[in-house]
């Protein structure tokens, strides 16, 4: 089987969270088959990244699919970044719309410029260059993980299944005794529904053009 973009941009971030960027080098001489396969990787993504820029005019893209306030965050203490989580949200979505088939050119755009973005915004003292879009999602906190959990249920085929989903998470916000909580519970719910038709809506506009 041919691997797909999927595919290298996956296996890149698995050597990456052993093997960060700045330690890559040193692998040449101890790991020399890792070296190669993360070079082949990022060639593989690289010239993608290229022949999408010369093949793609701006023109022909849909205005950015980036959440506005995503890089200004609140700096209250305890604040949430909610513009941060909803493009974390879509980055997830789009990978559920294309479960079964390959990314459109636009898609692929919206990915790399969400991914670039998620990983912007964690950056912090102790994490210079960020966290990668793709770990952030796996290790996704209480309310990023309810809005994860919302796009499974909408994304399911079964209409029985979905509305049955959708139905549990309903009832798990309305059973938690701690109104905060349960109001945090219910916006990520929200987003993620906002989402979901977003989504929906953009790639299936985009096909039919």
């Amino acid at each position: 089987m041919i691997p797909t973009f999927s595919d290298y941009r996956e296996r890149r971030q698995i050597i990456r969270q052993t093997f960060p960027d700045d330690l890559l080098e040193d692998l040449k001489d101890s790991e020399p088959e890792l070296y190669h396969e993360a070079f082949v990787c990022d060639m593989y993504l690289s010239g993608l990244k290229t022949k999408l820029q010369s093949s793609v005019c701006e023109e022909t893209l849909l205005p950015s699919l980036l959440t506005q306030g995503w890089d200004k965050p609140k700096k209250q203490k305890f604040s949430k970044n909610w513009a941060d989580m909803e493009n974390l949200l879509k980055l997830y979505a789009i990978g559920l719309y294309f479960r079964s088939s390959p990314l459109t050119q636009q898609a692929i755009h919206d990915y790399q410029e969400l991914s670039f973005a998620a990983q912007q915004a964690s950056t912090s003292p102790k994490n210079k260059k960020g966290i990668p879009a793709e770990q952030r999602l796996q290790k996704a906190g209480c309310y990023l993980a309810f809005g994860l959990k919302t796009l499974d249920a909408v994304f399911q085929d079964d209409a029985y299944d979905k509305e049955f989903a959708l139905n549990v998470l309903c009832q798990e916000i309305q059973n938690t005794r701690n109104e905060y909580h349960a109001e945090k519970l219910s916006r990520s719910h929200t987003i993620a529904l906002r989402v979901a038709k977003i989504i929906h809506n953009r790639y299936k506009q985009k096909s039919t053009t």
